[in-house]
C-alpha cells in the first residue's frame, strides 16, 4: 500500500495533458499537489510503499510499485518475496512449492540415479563423507544435530499466511480514470502544425549546421550514428518553445522558422523542455 494518499509533482509539457485529463488544472514550471495514485503507471517519482505482509517501509519508484502489485494485487517487500512465489506456485502447481510436487519429485530422483547412483545424494557413501568433514572443519564435530541453534531448534520453515489471500485488492491505474473530454485538442492540433512545418525547414538547417551543439559548443555531427533516444544524439530544438508560441499566439510559421531552430543533444533539449533560449540559457 501507499504511505502517503497525496504527493507534489512538477508540471511540464510531457506530463500536463495526463492531469488535465484527470481533472487537474496543472500550470507547467508549477508543482501540483495530486493523489498519488493519479501519477503515471509509468512514473519513475520515488513514493513510499508499505509491505502489506510486513509492514515495512521501503522507497521505490513508483513504475516498480506497480509492477510489483501487479503480482497478486499486493505489494510486498523484498524480504517478503517468498510469499508471492508461494501464490504463483499454488496456481500453477496447486502447492506452495515446486518441490513438492510428484513431478519434481520424480526429476530428482532420476537426476540422482545418474549422478550418484541412489535416489538421494544424502544417503551416497561419498556425499556423507564429504559433509562430515565440512562439519568437521567447521564446527569441530560431524554430528549436524550438534550445529542446531543454542536453544536446541531449527529455523522456522516458511509458511504462507492466510492473511496473504485476504489483503488482495484491485489495482487502480490512473489512466483508466481519463476523461477525454477534459483535453483540448487547441494546443495538440498547433503543435501538429509548428512540427509540420519545422520538418519542411530540416533539410535547409542541417546542410548549414557547422556540426556544433547550439548551447554548448560541443563537436556532435558524428552522433548520429547513435541511438535515437542516445542522450548525445542531436535533436532539433525549437529556441523559442512550441508551448511559449502557443500561449503567446505566435504563428506556428513563425516558431518553426529556421532563425528560430537550433540543433542540440537530446539531454539538453529534454532539460530545456518548455522554456525559451534565454530563459534556459539563466
Amino acid at each position: 500500500m501507499l504511505k502517503d494518499s497525496r504527493i507534489d509533482i512538477n508540471i511540464s509539457y510531457r506530463n500536463k495533458t495526463h492531469y488535465i485529463k484527470l481533472g487537474y488544472e496543472p500550470i507547467i514550471g508549477k508543482k501540483l499537489s495530486i493523489k498519488t495514485i493519479d501519477l503515471p503507471s509509468s512514473s519513475h517519482v520515488i513514493i513510499v510503499a508499505i509491505c502489506e505482509i510486513c509492514q515495512s517501509e521501503n522507497k521505490i519508484k513508483y513504475d516498480k510499485y506497480i509492477n510489483n502489485r501487479k503480482r497478486h494485487n499486493f505489494y510486498s517487500c523484498k524480504k517478503c518475496s517468498r510469499h508471492k512465489a508461494a501464490l504463483s506456485s499454488i496456481q500453477k502447481y496447486g502447492v506452495d512449492n515446486y518441490s513438492k510436487t510428484a513431478e519434481y519429485k520424480k526429476r530428482v530422483e532420476e537426476t540422482n540415479m545418474i549422478k550418484y547412483g541412489y535416489k538421494t545424494n544424502l544417503i551416497s557413501p561419498e556425499y556423507q563423507k564429504r559433509i562430515k568433514k565440512k562439519l568437521k572443519d567447521k564446527y569441530g564435530t560431524e554430528n549436524w544435530y550438534e550445529v542446531r541453534n543454542g536453544n536446541g531448534s531449527r529455523k522456522n520453515n516458511f509458511l504462507l499466511s492466510e492473511d496473504v489471500f485476504n489483503i488482495m485488492s484491485e489495482i487502480s491505474f490512473s489512466e483508466d480514470r481519463y476523461d477525454e473530454k477534459l483535453v483540448t485538442n487547441d494546443y495538440l492540433l498547433y503543435r501538429t502544425e509548428c512540427r509540420k512545418h519545422t520538418n519542411k525547414s530540416y533539410k535547409v538547417l542541417l546542410e548549414n549546421w557547422d556540426g556544433l551543439d547550439y548551447y554548448d559548443n560541443e563537436l556532435i555531427k558524428n552522433n548520429f550514428i547513435l541511438e535515437h533516444n542516445n542522450p548525445n544524439y542531436p535533436t532539433i530544438d525549437h529556441k523559442m518553445s512550441i508551448y511559449h508560441g502557443f500561449i503567446n499566439g505566435i504563428s506556428p510559421e513563425e516558431i518553426s522558422n529556421i532563425s528560430n531552430l537550433c540543433i542540440t543533444k537530446r539531454s539538453i533539449n529534454s532539460s530545456k523542455r518548455d522554456l525559451i533560449e534565454s530563459e534556459f540559457l539563466k
